[in-house]
């Protein structure tokens, strides 16, 4: 189980977190609002308003914590055993 957690957290990390800040994201026209993250994968977000920051704001969160929230509700389902296999079981009891 241990070993199974370590490897989908890891692919995790490489493919989805690792991968999103290699680009810029600038969201819709409506929006003056610009997300960069540097080395470190630290959203930098400059806009030209409040709205626009906190929007910004609230999106970068969202990449971030994609899988926390996923796992959460795949937990609340009681549907864990999908993504780490049997010995999750219990989990989803």
């Amino acid at each position: 189980m241990k070993k199974l957690c370590f490897i989908f957290t890891l692919l995790f990390w490489i493919f989805i977190y690792k991968l999103s800040f290699l680009e810029k994201d600038t969201l819709s026209s409506k929006r003056n609002l610009t997300i960069f993250r540097d080395g470190e994968g630290i959203p930098h977000i400059y806009a030209k308003n409040y709205d626009d920051l906190f929007y910004g704001l609230g999106y970068a969160q969202g990449q971030d914590r994609l899988f926390t929230l996923y796992f959460k509700k795949m937990l609340v389902e009681g549907r864990v055993s999908e993504i780490f296999g049997k010995d999750a079981i219990l989990l989803d009891l």
